[in-house]
């Protein structure tokens, strides 16, 4: 519902439903819920022009899904696909390829505590 929301341009309820899927990612050790949430993160500071904070939790989402031998679907690999473009074209490269490998390099609760944090920043 986050992601629906955050389409929508209702960023308050994108924040209050992805900080509750996340704190529910983290009371249950839901790895998959915890990904995807975190990719919709990604996604919600990505349309904020957040494109750094989105590049770096784009990257821990992608080494994940590289760890895991799983992939995004379609759609989600388009908008991270979408997330990167837009934020080599507004910051640079040198910039995404710096918050890329700090990202990759983030740990699970690691990455958690940037997702977390960032959604608290988040306003209408």
């Amino acid at each position: 519902m986050g992601k629906v929301a955050a389409a929508q341009g209702d960023y308050v309820d994108a924040r209050a439903r992805l900080t509750d899927a996340l704190a529910i990612a983290r009371e249950l050790d839901d790895s998959n819920l915890r990904v995807e949430t975190i990719d919709y993160v990604a996604t919600l500071l990505g349309s904020l022009g957040r494109h750094q904070d989105a590049a770096q939790l784009v990257a821990w989402t992608d080494e994940t899904f590289r760890q895991s031998g799983f992939v995004r679907d379609k759609a989600d690999q388009e908008s991270a696909d979408k997330i990167i473009a837009d934020a080599r074209g507004v910051i640079g490269d040198d910039v995404v390829e710096h918050a890329r490998s700090s990202g990759a390099a983030l740990s699970v609760a690691e990455a958690l505590e940037v997702a977390e944090d960032r959604l608290k920043t988040v306003t209408g």
